[in-house]
């Protein structure tokens, strides 16, 4: 018969020649076979499980086309990711992240997307386990089914918007069509020579013309005209107009009402005679090119 003591010397040393397991994967282990164990005995009847449950917020952290279909209907299928978040204790044993799928016809696309977004951070629990068994039932989010018959739908596309309606044509020729509004926007940004870096003292000036701006939807294109001195290099000139126009797009501004133009300087004077180059020439000038009154 063999010795205990001595067989069990020869595992100790078989362990430590082999190399203990970590503790995770103990851990693991233990779950797996504890796990089973209480499956079995629930289903057994022998004793009471007490399954894991959670309940808590997610947070939406993305949202991305998985699926196109053409038949019946044209229809996509967005899938949504949820990440569930600790609580008010700082929990630190979360489920793992949700996908949840949405499925709404083509035309929906970004009303979906704007329903989505409606929830960012909703309701998530694990669902109790069904009579009889320990396993817990699949993760939810309260978030509602969308419903195409009352999304907002944008309307079809029209045609070209803002500045794009307008001719292209040369921008001396812009600028003259400016004439024909009767709107006038007053401001206008001065520059040191050479340079195109818009100065703190002009942020003022800027908000309200901002303002001004996304309250007047009928000047759907708007001319940010940069001007030059002789001597001075035109792209100098450019550079100012795009300079002005960023701020303005910073400040809530549609891109596509504004655009960027050069005009160049006169070639003389009142007396018909070249004259010395004007600081004040060196300026971003504003001017309404396209002014189309509101439907009545």
């Amino acid at each position: 018969m063999r010795d205990k003591s001595n067989f069990s010397g020869f595992a100790s040393s078989t362990a430590r020649r082999l190399g203990r397991p970590s503790l995770s994967s103990a851990l693991r282990g233990f779950a797996v076979v504890g796990g089973a164990i209480a499956a079995l005995s629930c289903a057994g009847g022998q004793t009471e499980c007490h399954p894991e449950t959670w309940a808590g917020t997610c947070h939406l952290i993305r949202v991305q086309k998985v699926r196109e279909a053409e038949f019946p209907l044209p229809s996509v299928t967005l899938e949504a990711v949820y990440r569930p978040q600790p609580d008010a204790n700082g929990q630190s044993l979360l489920p793992p992240d949700l996908r949840r799928e949405f499925t709404a016809l083509d035309r929906y696309e970004d009303a979906l997307r704007t329903h989505l977004d409606a929830y960012q951070t909703p309701r998530c629990y694990i669902n109790p386990p069904p009579p009889g068994q320990c396993q817990p039932g699949p993760m939810q989010v309260e978030v509602p089914e969308f419903d195409g018959s009352k999304a907002d739908v944008a309307p079809a596309n029209r045609g070209p918007k803002g500045c794009a309606q307008i001719e292209a044509t040369s921008s001396q020729d812009k600028v003259t069509q400016a004439k024909s509004s009767t709107t006038v926007i007053a401001e206008r940004f001065e520059f040191g020579e050479g340079a195109a870096d818009v100065t703190p003292d002009a942020n003022a000036p800027l908000e309200t013309l901002a303002q001004r701006l996304k309250q007047s939807p009928n000047l759907e294109c708007v001319g940010v005209v940069g001007a030059w001195v002789r001597g001075e290099n035109v792209a100098v000139a450019f550079a100012r107009a795009r300079a002005i126009r960023e701020q303005l797009i910073s400040r809530g501004v549609e891109p596509e009402r504004l655009l960027a133009l050069t005009v160049d300087p006169p070639a003389l004077g009142p007396s018909g005679t070249p004259e010395p180059p004007n600081p004040k020439d060196r300026r971003v000038t504003l001017s309404v090119l396209l002014d189309v009154p509101a439907a009545k």
